[in-house]
């Protein structure tokens, strides 16, 4: 296992580059992490996390404190409203930027988002329409703008003034003198000028000057007025906006503990994730580990495999450049042989090659003619250039009248479309002829000779081609500037339609865009109508929830104040039973009678405080209750003490005990506890009226704020539908104007519909003319095409027959010269074949003379084999007489001699089998060699030949052998081992050459047959070569004789073109 593990640090990739381990892994992915700024950024998250956390803690901390310490305490940490409006504008432009991390950090610094005031201002909407930048951008270019400024009004006092006005009055005057002076410097230029007319334009300034003052006096006013007006609705805007804004801070501070408690959650799970993460993707990374490891072993593994198959390809490939050497020296032969034929072929093409260059020259004199024909030619040019000079000055006077050019343009560009028939009608000659003279070309074979001249010949009939087709483009363009011209008359009629079709449309879609912007308008009212309503109606909603609550209260505070007056009035019975009984237990007859009396009044004026509606505290009426009951108890537990003695005693004193006035000691407790009683009653008098009081300014507090609900309502309702009857009356204006639009608008269509009926009439009309104009020109140049054809076919006929005769001279010429290499052909073929025979011969030799030797071989050791037979049994008869004395030893050298008898008959066999088994090998050298023409015969011939002589070999072997045997010396057991492992050695390396000498034979067959192969390949494509050319050459004869034609149709187009344009014209 030692051997098998490779170190990690010595690990290499596919690549032979070493693998990084573990900690250098976890350090590039830091240095890369670092460089791409993450770190920085975490850590700035971090940052802001914490800020966020200690925000929230600031925050709970500051409900605490207002929950103790109330809304002065939270008044008292608040900004000013500058300093808030700077806060809002630093938060704005580091959200604009996105400077999130800073914005959080930010926030928290200046005691959060209530130092701040919002964005979303009047001035703010307003910038930003204009603008499109946040606002502090915006103050910022207005500061700047400030500052640039240096004018001032009329009105203005500078600091300058403070100082000094007489300065002032210098510069008004030295302005007052220039103005003067450059008034009569003015009449001075224009003394033409009279006094009235200065006045009169001096009274005109003076009304403008006034004008202008009265109207900045009115935007004085209407802006006070408006500012006044602003003021008061911003009041109310502003005490709207607090309760509004207190009621969202406790909506807002109630989610913001919601959304903290499912953030802590959220973070929970977020951690238990990460752990899970990470563990298992620490078990993936230990995996991956292991893996690899195992494939670094594998991967040592298959190197060392594939190092012994590399030693053991390389001794292979050594192995067969041996055999491949030999090889090579024949393929140097034949690839002589190749070259030879190579150049033997490249002289025959320089051969004809100068055939053709000869012929070259002579078609350069036909074109030396040509040239002169053309010079000729040119003249006809100059008066086709003087002609284009004449139609170029009716193009002038053409432009002057527009309706005359366009009937002229269209009788041009008739003639042109007829230009364009005949020409696809000459076209369509062309091709009939070009089929026709396909046909012609069909008997002929071989055009090589002609190659080049009519090479020359497409060249000088292209050239012309491109002449003709240079004066067609000239004539073209002519046309074409007068088409151009006649196009862009058409376009100006054109534009000036679309300038008033689109002039009619950009209106229809302002007064469209109007009309939108007037409905955005309403809805946009409408929609804050809806907006003003709905919070009208939440108010509404809030005051009549709060009212419920209220009425709820007042009943619950109803049925507490009747609980409270039936336990007065059950304790004002529990104390009047309570006197009664005292009174008739320990207190005389008068004062029964009197505290009765003060019970009955105290009774009577009990229902006069029960029957109020106030309401008693919870904790007065408990412990009164649980004094009365003590009382209760008390006074029972007494009265059961004392019927007990006054029983005792009523044996002894009956008389005496009814007749005893009370102790004074019980007669002041009962004192006591008639005061204590009645200062009870009168807290509970005093709780009970200031109850009563307190409700009844909580129903009139109720009673008008019904009233205020009632009447902003009613306030609201009016104005709601005031807005709708102004909206209504506003979309039937609209509509009325929107009709009256439209109907304008289709009578304008309607017109500019009849105006283009009435020119597509008249251009019809024109179009018929024309028409039938081109009509009757078409036929007269149709008559004369006819005529012209007959004529260029009776010549095209006269040069096919001439070119025919000549062609039949060069078919001649072409066969002659294609026997002659057919006969070369031939001829190589001949030597190739001869060589080829020769090839077969020494190969043949070569196999014979290799089967001669190991037949040799065979028969030297078959010899060796009987003589070493006969050897041992002339050793065997010497040591049986020899061996007379011990019969046990005897016996034992027997059997010893036996065995070693029936060694060398296995040994006879193993030689004669190896002896059969060679013929064999020779048979499969005979079979990898029989594509050679008739190379198995020769092999059988050889072989056969081979095995006679050695059958002549063995007879003579068999007549020495006794002779061999009887002058033979005896040997020793150990020299004949010796002997029988180097025959056996001799054998298997013969066995070996044998093998060596198949593979080789096999390898030489090969070869040659491949050779072969790429002969007749050869010869194959010098077959399809030569019927290129031929089928190149006919082609070209072809190519040839349709330029001749397209020459001579060129020109009778060309003239017909001619003609057509200077009758058109």
């Amino acid at each position: 296992m030692e051997g098998k593990v490779i170190p990690s640090t010595m690990a290499l990739d596919e690549d032979g580059k070493p693998l990084m381990s573990l900690e250098e892994m976890k350090e590039g992915m830091f240095q890369s992490i670092r460089d791409n700024g993450t770190v920085e950024l975490i850590r700035a998250q971090l940052r802001r996390q914490f800020i966020e956390k200690l925000q929230q803690h600031r925050l709970n901390d500051d409900r605490d404190d207002e929950n103790n310490a109330g809304r002065a305490n939270q008044d008292a940490v608040s900004s000013t409203p500058d300093e808030k409006l700077v806060h809002g504008l630093v938060a704005e432009y580091l959200a604009s930027k996105g400077l999130e991390n800073t914005l959080a950090v930010f926030i928290p610094e200046i005691g959060g988002s209530r130092n701040q005031v919002d964005s979303t201002t009047i001035l703010e909407k307003m910038e930003r329409v204009s603008t499109g930048h946040s606002l502090l951008f915006v103050l910022v270019k207005e500061l700047v703008r400030r500052f640039q400024l240096a004018t001032m009004d009329s009105g203005t006092q500078t600091a300058m003034d403070c100082f000094d006005h007489r300065i002032v009055l210098e510069n008004e005057l030295r302005r007052v003198e220039n103005s003067y002076l450059a008034e009569c410097a003015a009449q001075k230029l224009e003394p033409e000028k009279s006094l009235e007319e200065r006045m009169v334009q001096y009274q005109r300034e003076y009304d403008g000057i006034c004008e202008k003052r009265l109207q900045e006096e009115l935007e004085q006013y209407k802006s006070t007025e408006a500012a006044l007006v602003r003021a008061e609705e911003r009041k109310r805007f502003n005490r709207e906006v607090d309760n509004l804004r207190a009621s969202l801070l406790q909506e807002y501070r109630n989610k913001q503990e919601r959304l903290q408690e499912h953030e802590r959650e959220l973070e929970l799970a977020f951690v238990a994730r990460r752990t899970e993460l990470e563990t298992s993707l620490f078990e993936t990374r230990q995996s991956l580990f292991k893996d690899l490891e195992r494939l670094r072993v594998k991967e040592a593994e298959l190197q060392v495999k594939v190092e012994s198959d590399f030693r053991h390809f390389a001794s292979e490939t050594q192995r067969f450049q041996l055999w491949e050497e030999s090889v090579r020296t024949q393929e140097a032969n034949l690839e002589g042989i190749v070259g030879q034929a190579m150049r033997e072929k490249e002289r025959a093409w320089n051969i004809e090659r100068q055939q053709a260059l000869a012929d070259i020259q002579t078609k350069q004199d036909d074109l030396a003619d040509r040239e002169r024909t053309l010079a000729a030619e040119t003249g006809t040019v100059k008066t086709l250039k003087t002609q284009v000079v004449t139609l170029q000055q009716e193009v002038a006077a053409l432009e002057a009248a527009l309706s005359k050019s366009g009937d002229e343009l269209r009788i041009a560009q008739s003639s042109a479309l007829q230009l364009n028939k005949d020409r696809q009608r000459l076209e369509e000659k062309v091709a009939e002829l070009e089929t026709q003279l396909g046909e012609q070309n069909t008997n002929f074979v071989d055009v090589n000779t002609t190659n080049a001249r009519l090479v020359a010949e497409k060249s000088l009939v292209n050239d012309e081609l491109l002449r003709y087709k240079q004066k067609n483009t000239e004539i073209k363009e002519q046309l074409k500037l007068i088409t151009v011209e006649v196009k862009s008359l058409q376009q100006q009629i054109l534009d000036m339609k679309l300038n008033e079709a689109n002039a009619i449309v950009a209106e229809r879609k302002k007064f469209m865009q109007i009309m939108e912007e007037e409905r955005e308008r309403s809805r946009w009212k409408e929609s804050e109508l809806l907006v003003k309503l709905r919070e009208m109606q939440s108010r509404l909603a809030e005051s009549e929830a709060l009212a419920e609550k209220y009425q709820s209260q007042y009943e619950d505070e109803r049925v507490h104040v009747e609980a409270l007056r039936h336990d007065v009035s059950s304790l004002n019975s529990l104390l009047t039973q309570a006197q009664a009984t005292i009174n008739a237990k320990h207190g005389p007859s008068r004062q029964t009678g009197s505290f009765r009396a003060q019970r009955s009044s105290d009774s009577y004026e009990t229902p006069h405080f029960a029957a109020s509606d106030h309401q008693m505290p919870g904790g007065s009426e408990r412990t009164f209750m649980m004094k009365m009951m003590e009382m209760m108890a008390n006074f029972q537990q007494e009265r059961a003490g004392n019927t007990g003695v006054t029983a005792d005693i009523s044996h002894t004193h009956t008389f005496q005990a009814a007749t005893i006035s009370p102790t004074p000691q019980l007669h002041s407790e009962e004192q006591e506890e008639a005061k204590r009683l009645k200062g009870d009653q009168e807290r509970i008098e005093r709780e009970l009226t200031e109850q009563r009081e307190y409700e009844k300014k909580q129903q009139a507090r109720k009673e008008e704020q019904e009233r205020e609900l009632a009447e902003q309502h009613r306030e609201f309702e009016e104005k709601l539908a005031r807005m709708r009857r102004d909206r209504i009356e506003e979309e039937e204006r609209m509509e009325e104007l929107r009709k009256r639009n439209r109907a304008e608008e289709e009578a304008k269509l309607q017109e500019d519909l009849a105006r283009q009926r009435a020119e597509a009439a008249e251009l019809q009309q024109k179009l018929v003319e024309q028409h039938l104009a081109d009509e009757k020109q078409r036929l007269e140049e149709e008559q004369a095409f006819k005529e012209r054809r007959l004529a260029e076919e009776q010549k095209l006929n006269r040069e096919i027959e001439a070119k025919r005769r000549q062609q039949q001279l060069e078919d001649e010429l072409a066969a002659k010269q294609r026997e002659e290499r057919e006969a070369e052909d031939e001829r190589l073929r001949l030597v190739r074949k001869a060589q080829d025979e020769q090839e077969r011969i020494r190969l043949e030799q070569e196999q014979a003379r290799a089967l001669q030797a190991a037949m040799q071989k065979q028969e030297e050791d078959r010899r060796q084999e009987e003589l070493r037979l006969a050897e041992e049994r002339i050793l065997k008869d010497a040591v049986e007489a020899s061996d007379t004395e011990a019969i046990e030893e005897a016996s034992w050298k027997e059997s010893s001699i036996e065995d070693e008898d029936e060694e060398p008959n296995d040994n006879e066999e193993k030689s004669g089998s190896d002896v059969e088994e060679i013929p064999p090998n020779d048979n499969v050298a005979e079979d990898t060699t029989s594509d050679v023409h008739s190379d198995n015969e020769a092999a059988e011939e050889s072989v056969a030949s081979a095995g006679s002589h050695n059958g002549a070999q063995g007879d003579d072997a068999a007549s020495d052998i006794s002779t061999i045997i009887e002058n033979m010396p005896a040997k020793t057991p150990g020299e004949e081992e010796q002997e029988r492992q180097k025959a056996a050695e001799e054998a298997k390396k013969k066995e070996d050459e044998n093998v060596i000498d198949v593979y080789r034979q096999r390898v030489l067959a090969r070869k040659a047959a491949e050779k072969q192969r790429q002969q007749e390949l050869e010869a194959e494509n010098e077959r399809k070569a030569k019927e290129e050319e031929e089928r190149q050459r006919a082609q070209l004869l072809d190519a040839s004789g349709s330029d001749q034609e397209l020459e001579l149709s060129g020109g009778s187009f060309a003239e017909s073109s001619a003609a057509s344009n200077s009758d058109s014209f």
